[in-house]
Protein backbone atom coordinates (compact mmCIF):
# COMPACT_ATOMS: atom_id res chain seq x y z
CA UNK A 1 0.00 0.00 0.00
CA UNK A 2 1.13 3.50 -0.90
CA UNK A 3 1.87 5.86 1.93
CA UNK A 4 -0.23 8.97 1.85
CA UNK A 5 -0.66 12.26 3.76
CA UNK A 6 -2.71 12.31 6.93
CA UNK A 7 -4.97 14.84 5.15
CA UNK A 8 -6.10 11.99 2.48
CA UNK A 9 -6.40 9.42 5.32
CA UNK A 10 -8.81 11.68 7.33
CA UNK A 11 -10.50 12.91 4.58
CA UNK A 12 -11.32 9.46 3.44
CA UNK A 13 -12.01 7.68 7.06
CA UNK A 14 -14.45 10.79 7.37
CA UNK A 15 -16.79 9.37 4.06
CA UNK A 16 -17.08 6.33 5.70
CA UNK A 17 -20.58 5.64 7.27
CA UNK A 18 -20.77 6.17 11.61
CA UNK A 19 -21.73 2.80 13.04
CA UNK A 20 -24.06 3.96 15.60
CA UNK A 21 -25.47 7.79 15.15
CA UNK A 22 -26.17 7.26 18.96
CA UNK A 23 -23.49 5.84 20.99
CA UNK A 24 -24.97 4.54 24.23
CA UNK A 25 -22.30 4.33 27.14
CA UNK A 26 -20.73 0.49 27.87
CA UNK A 27 -21.12 1.26 31.58
CA UNK A 28 -24.68 1.88 31.32
CA UNK A 29 -25.12 5.56 32.06
CA UNK A 30 -28.46 7.26 31.26
CA UNK A 31 -27.25 9.99 28.57
CA UNK A 32 -25.57 8.65 25.07
CA UNK A 33 -22.17 9.33 24.35
CA UNK A 34 -21.23 12.72 22.76
CA UNK A 35 -18.82 12.86 19.87
CA UNK A 36 -15.70 15.17 20.75
CA UNK A 37 -12.23 15.50 18.65
CA UNK A 38 -9.17 14.78 19.92
CA UNK A 39 -5.55 14.45 20.18
CA UNK A 40 -3.64 11.10 21.76
CA UNK A 41 -0.55 9.89 22.00
CA UNK A 42 0.93 6.27 20.51
CA UNK A 43 4.38 4.91 20.25
CA UNK A 44 5.59 3.50 17.06
CA UNK A 45 8.75 1.38 17.02
CA UNK A 46 9.08 2.72 20.50
CA UNK A 47 8.80 6.85 19.88
CA UNK A 48 5.52 8.52 20.48
CA UNK A 49 3.81 9.80 18.07
CA UNK A 50 1.07 12.49 18.31
CA UNK A 51 -2.31 12.03 16.35
CA UNK A 52 -4.89 15.08 15.84
CA UNK A 53 -8.35 15.66 15.58
CA UNK A 54 -9.43 11.85 16.07
CA UNK A 55 -13.08 11.23 16.98
CA UNK A 56 -13.97 9.90 19.81
CA UNK A 57 -17.15 9.14 21.91
CA UNK A 58 -17.09 9.84 25.24
CA UNK A 59 -20.10 9.52 27.89
CA UNK A 60 -20.50 12.99 29.51
CA UNK A 61 -22.09 11.35 32.94
CA UNK A 62 -18.46 8.84 33.63
CA UNK A 63 -15.92 9.79 31.52
CA UNK A 64 -15.91 6.11 29.45
CA UNK A 65 -14.13 7.05 26.03
CA UNK A 66 -14.77 4.92 22.93
CA UNK A 67 -12.91 4.88 19.35
CA UNK A 68 -15.19 4.60 16.35
CA UNK A 69 -13.98 2.10 13.60
CA UNK A 70 -13.15 4.79 11.44
CA UNK A 71 -11.37 6.81 13.96
CA UNK A 72 -9.68 3.32 14.77
CA UNK A 73 -8.46 2.98 11.45
CA UNK A 74 -6.68 6.26 10.91
CA UNK A 75 -4.45 4.80 14.24
CA UNK A 76 -3.78 1.59 12.48
CA UNK A 77 -2.63 3.35 9.28
CA UNK A 78 -0.43 5.79 11.31
CA UNK A 79 0.48 3.10 13.44
CA UNK A 80 1.16 0.82 10.12
CA UNK A 81 3.50 3.38 8.49
CA UNK A 82 0.79 3.99 5.95
CA UNK A 83 0.69 7.96 6.46
CA UNK A 84 3.24 10.76 6.32
CA UNK A 85 3.76 12.89 9.44
CA UNK A 86 2.39 17.04 8.61
CA UNK A 87 5.14 18.15 11.64
CA UNK A 88 7.05 16.95 14.24
CA UNK A 89 6.16 17.09 17.95
CA UNK A 90 8.04 18.00 21.51
CA UNK A 91 7.58 18.14 24.67
CA UNK A 92 9.11 17.74 28.30
CA UNK A 93 9.13 14.08 29.82
CA UNK A 94 7.95 13.72 33.32
CA UNK A 95 7.81 10.52 35.62
CA UNK A 96 4.31 10.38 38.01
CA UNK A 97 6.66 8.26 40.93
CA UNK A 98 10.15 7.55 42.05
CA UNK A 99 12.23 4.89 39.98
CA UNK A 100 12.55 2.30 42.46
CA UNK A 101 16.39 2.33 43.76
Amino acid sequence: MAVTSYTEVLKAARQLPLEDQVMECPNGCSVPMKTVRVERIFNRAGKPIVIRDLEMYVCPECGCESMPLRSARIVENVLNGLVEPIGQFCAPLFQSAQPAI
